[in-house]
């Protein structure tokens, strides 16, 4: 049984609610830039593409990444140390494998930790993750 909503399996009010939730998101960036810019490691990019999302159980070899469930979630915006992204489900589990397009040709998984996460707009979660370590697998 899946618990988690994959990207491509929205519901027609979810996919009408995602751009107002990326929206109301970007305003807040854009507010809070001011105040939390300079203590950021790391300046922020905006980024619009899909991450997928790894929910294994065992996390001591970066095989296990295809040993859990997967989902694809919307990724909002990337800095040097971690990612955010918005999914419709809370995701209790602290340590995630996440698979990001770097290039058209390449894909690199990292291993990852939830370090934030909030309700948006009571439909959306928005997660701050930050990079562990680069996989090759």
């Amino acid at each position: 049984m899946k618990s988690f909503t994959d990207f491509y399996e929205y519901s027609t009010e979810q996919q009408q609610l995602l751009p107002k939730v990326v929206n109301l998101l970007s305003q807040i960036e854009e507010r809070a830039k001011h105040i939390y810019g300079k203590q950021r490691a790391h300046p922020r990019i905006d980024f619009r593409g899909l991450i997928v999302v790894s929910f294994s159980i065992d996390f001591s070899e970066p095989i296990e990444i295809y040993s859990g469930e997967m989902i694809t979630v919307l990724g909002r915006s990337v800095s040097q140390s971690g990612i955010s992204l918005i999914c419709p489900d809370h995701i209790a589990q602290e340590e995630l494998f996440l698979k990001l397009p770097l290039s058209e040709s390449m894909d690199t998984w990292f291993s990852s930790k939830i370090v934030r996460k909030r309700r948006i707009l009571d439909a959306f979660w928005e997660y701050g993750i930050q990079f562990q370590a680069r996989l090759d697998v």
